[in-house]
């Protein structure tokens, strides 16, 4: 049962609301309780995932299979102290929420996909995201991009924590513009 005391802080950012409890207790503090998720990783199979359902990577697992077809009705959610490093993924337009550790394959993140990490996220290999997609590094959030990233669209990128691409081969974008708030980059992005 999520217990909260104290403040809760509410932010927007391009109409996604997230809400923040503080000093709030709970087995699964970040994603919600696992009652709201229809499939709960290790215990169900994510093999067939179907439209509409939504998935909690839970806590103190290791998720490295195969993600297929994940459309734009389905939400994940890998929570704290989760780690997920999917061998491939086909086919993503939902929503990746990631409070644990993320290490993605090169992956196409089609459009109205929603990423948002709270946690730490490797991109080790290629990663476009289409028009209409998002991707949202809060805060807490530690985000690295080691090859080539196309950003389809100005507004995919909203960066409040902490950004590295300092080993990216490629960082390219059609309007050629990028807020990726100075302090939280590495340099070597700035000067390209």
């Amino acid at each position: 049962m999520r217990q909260q005391l104290g403040l809760t802080m509410k932010k927007a950012f391009l109409g996604i609301s997230v809400v923040v409890a503080c000093l709030g207790v709970s087995a699964y503090a970040e994603c919600g309780l696992s009652e709201k998720f229809d499939l709960v990783y290790p215990e169900d199979d994510l093999t067939k995932v179907e439209a509409g359902q939504s998935i909690l990577i839970s806590k103190d697992s290791l998720f490295m299979n195969s993600l297929d077809n994940v459309d734009a009705s389905n939400e994940i959610c890998v929570d704290l102290g989760a780690i997920f490093i999917p061998m491939s993924i086909d086919g993503f337009a939902g929503v990746l929420t990631n409070y644990g550790e993320a290490e993605l394959p090169p992956t196409q993140f089609d459009e109205m996909a929603v990423v948002k990490n709270h946690g730490e996220m490797l991109f080790p290999k290629e990663v476009e995201f289409q028009e209409n997609t998002v991707l949202v590094n809060y805060d807490s959030g530690s985000l690295s991009i080691e090859k080539a990233v196309e950003f389809v669209s100005a507004n995919n990128l909203v960066n409040l924590g902490n950004m590295d691409f300092n080993f990216a081969e490629a960082v390219s974008n059609k309007y050629d513009s990028l807020d990726l708030q100075p302090s939280s980059y590495t340099e070597s992005i700035a000067t390209r």
